[in-house]
């Protein structure tokens, strides 16, 4: 979020509170690209996902949905 990036929503810290069990899960970070600021995102989502007691497996920037599906569509769960 924001106009060079590097925010992340609000909504996030309600969706983890919502989670439950979460510690020992395997997690991926990722945030959707920005001209800048992608980077000091997606290290903030990993830092509420480790928070949480996750283990943060991978993260990735996105520059688009379509990319974004195609990678979760060839993870092995």
């Amino acid at each position: 979020m924001g106009f060079f990036g590097g925010q992340i929503d609000n909504e996030l810290d309600s969706f983890l509170s919502d989670c439950k069990r979460t510690s020992g899960q395997h997690t991926i970070a990722f945030v959707s690209s920005k001209l800048l600021g992608a980077g000091k995102a997606v290290k903030k989502v990993m830092g509420k996902l480790e928070a949480q007691g996750c283990f943060v497996k991978d993260f990735r920037v996105f520059s688009d949905y379509d990319t974004a599906k195609d990678y979760a569509l060839k993870l092995e769960v």
